[in-house]
């Protein structure tokens, strides 16, 4: 069913006169089509006003979007937030960094002081054996003294070598510990010279060197260690004010930054309650003009509702006498061909008027929500053989090949009148649109969703992609409106709606060159 110009087919069809689809429009049909679209026109912008208007109103009072203050507002608590994570992380990284290096380090010094401590003991120690080696007679006494100046002397090379790895590479330490290195190396030898004087008897030579040259050198040296263990432990010291004042400058530098971060949260504070205020009065101020506009507009869709009603009583009555006389005059058997087509043509067009009437209110209806449908349980069979009933004789008029099968008698929930409506409606464009000497096949199945659906499938010149999706739109006729067949563009908006109404869905396949098929899927009765 290609371009689908929207009309529809009234009650009125039961008439066999073909000129209703076929005869040409007059010029009362077309100034009558133009007065209705012209008044629909200004008064459906006033009606998309109104929704449009109590939409955005609705909005404004229920659920108002996400504002840029609210943005602005949670993007700088955010941002506080997240510099005081920062600021935080940083300061305490910072301490523990300090704290970390401190403790290092006093657990290096530490372990400075207890080498020192323990060298210092080694050489006092390896002195003191080799005096009491002086009075020793028996050999196994001699030996063990000998076995513990050996001992000291592995642990004191232990220790020594241990502080070398732990030493500062520069500064006093070092120059100590050259100090102590040259003392070693006169020492180390001198005590192993002297234990040989002492094995061998030669006491008073071991004497002499030990009062001599021995204990001169290990005062020396042990004077050597307290100055180690003295710098060891003013070190310390002065680690821990190093340490101390290191901490102290982390927590000012982390509490300026905090102070810093208040100021900016204080600014922002500033700023977002500056800019709700101004958006508080805009809005106060928009909404008020907005109450206007809808006050209005809701004066504006009275006055369409009121104009469309007047227009029913006004265009009807006349209409109908029209109609009628015409049909009095038909009766007449002395009216020459010409007459009688005159009067054909007139009875034409006033139907043809009505049946607009009747859309436009059927539409104003529809957009008000004022249009009631009875949804009930339905024969759809019942339904089909009225349509069947109605529209064959149109069909045969235009040479058109019609079929219905539908041989099982559905029962669908739905209102009979608006549905033989809307089917009729689309009947009538199968056959407006449909390609000469071509067919329409109407067929109804039930699907696996608990509905059923209607096809109605004509081969006419079909539709393109752009065509389906303007196929619904109000007084789109896409491109038809240039051409000979009538209609105003709304009977498919008018058959959508009452489809949707009654719970069902309506859809279109069609294929340039191929035709169309019309679906509508309406729910089964349970």
């Amino acid at each position: 069913m290609p371009s689908p110009a929207s009309d529809h087919v009234v009650a009125g069809l039961t008439t066999t006169n073909s000129t209703f689809f076929m005869s040409p429009p007059s010029h009362a049909e077309n100034y009558g089509k133009t007065t209705l679209f012209i008044s629909y026109t200004a008064f459906s912008e006033k009606a998309v006003s109104v929704i449009m208007t109590r939409l955005f109103l609705l909005q404004l009072k229920q659920k108002p979007p996400m504002s840029k203050s609210k943005i602005i507002i949670i993007t700088g608590f955010t941002s506080i937030l997240i510099l005081v994570f920062i600021t935080s992380f940083i300061g305490m990284n910072a301490l523990l960094q300090s704290n970390k290096q401190f403790e290092h380090f006093v657990t290096i010094n530490q372990r400075k002081i207890q080498l020192s401590n323990d060298l210092r003991t080694a050489a006092r120690e390896r002195t003191f054996s080799l005096l009491r080696m002086l009075s020793l007679k028996d050999e196994s006494a001699l030996q063990n003294e000998v076995d513990r100046i050996a001992r000291f002397g592995g642990q004191f090379a232990a220790d020594r070598e241990e502080y070398l790895l732990l030493a500062d590479p520069d500064g006093e330490e070092q120059v100590l510990l050259k100090q102590h290195d040259t003392l070693v190396k006169i020492a180390g030898p001198l005590q192993n010279e002297i234990v040989d004087f002492i094995l061998f008897d030669e006491y008073e030579t071991a004497q002499r060197l030990i009062t001599e040259e021995l204990l001169p050198l290990q005062d020396e040296e042990v004077l050597l260690m307290e100055r180690m263990i003295s710098l060891h432990q003013q070190q310390g010291l002065d680690s821990i004010a190093k340490n101390k004042k290191n901490c102290h400058s982390i927590i000012q530098d982390t509490w300026i930054m905090l102070v810093f971060v208040l100021l900016i949260s204080i600014s922002i504070v500033v700023f977002v309650l500056r800019l709700l205020e101004r958006n508080e009065i805009q809005q106060e101020s928009s909404q008020h003009r907005l109450e206007i506009a809808l006050d209005d507009a809701n004066k504006a869709n009275q006055a369409k509702s009121q104009l469309l009603s007047n227009m029913s009583h006004e265009l009807r009555t006349p209409l109908h006498a029209i109609m009628g006389f015409s049909e009095i005059i038909a009766c007449k058997n002395d009216l020459d061909s010409k007459l009688e087509k005159y009067n054909q043509r007139i009875f034409n067009a006033s139907k043809h008027l009505l049946t607009l009437v009747d859309d436009v209110l059927d539409l104003s209806r529809l957009e008000n929500g004022k249009l009631a449908l009875t949804i009930k349980q339905i024969n759809l069979d019942n339904v089909l053989q009225e349509c069947h009933s109605m529209i064959k004789p149109i069909a045969e008029e235009a040479q058109l090949d019609i079929t219905f099968n539908s041989d099982i008698a559905y029962t669908v929930l739905a209102d009979a009148q608006r549905l033989k409506q809307a089917l009729l409606n689309l009947l009538s464009n199968a056959i407006k649109y449909n390609s000469p000497a071509g067919s329409i096949i109407v067929t109804s199945e039930t699907r696996k969703d608990d509905r059923l659906r209607i096809t109605i499938t004509d081969t006419g010149s079909g539709m393109s992609d752009q065509q389906q999706r303007n196929l619904f739109k109000p007084f789109e006729r896409l491109g038809a409106e240039n051409g000979s067949v009538q209609g105003t563009g709304i009977g498919l908006v008018i058959t959508q709606q009452l489809i949707e109404l009654m719970g069902g869905v309506i859809g279109v396949k069609s294929t340039v060159g191929q035709g169309s098929t019309f679906w509508v899927d309406l729910n089964l009765a349970k």
